[in-house]
């Protein structure tokens, strides 16, 4: 199989310094971690939040751009030209170690509602 310029990238990247007990050779906790949507500044001066202002809610703008997007997916075939029928819709994952825990678990939830998934859309996740 060839991938296009089509295909959605999903790319998770670890953040140097995200967990400061591993520079003092401790062992990992992830119950140690905060929910970044808590709103407490990372390291006490980086804003957290999933939306600009340490907000969680989504802005109207960001939903109406977002759904403009969406509504131009299509699945291509693997010239990238539209084909409905026998093209797809990829999710090509890249990552490693917790981030194949995070895409994991977006599997998880993506087969929970595969009722509400383009019949044509398929993640792929890179073996590392």
């Amino acid at each position: 199989m060839r991938l296009t310029k089509h295909v959605v990238m999903l790319l998770c990247v670890g953040i140097p310094g995200a967990w400061q007990g591993a520079a003092q050779g401790q062992d990992f906790d992830p119950k140690t971690l905060r929910k970044f949507t808590d709103g407490v500044p990372y390291l006490d001066k980086y804003e957290t939040g999933l939306y600009p202002g340490a907000k969680n809610e989504i802005p109207a703008a960001h939903q109406k751009a977002g759904e403009k997007i969406a509504a131009t997916i299509r699945p291509l075939d693997i010239a990238g030209a539209p084909d409905d029928k026998e093209g797809r819709i990829l999710a090509l994952v890249f990552g490693h170690s917790n981030c194949r825990m995070y895409f994991g678990e977006l599997e998880k939830l993506l087969a929970k509602q595969q009722a509400d998934l383009h019949p044509r859309f398929q993640m792929l996740r890179t073996r590392q």
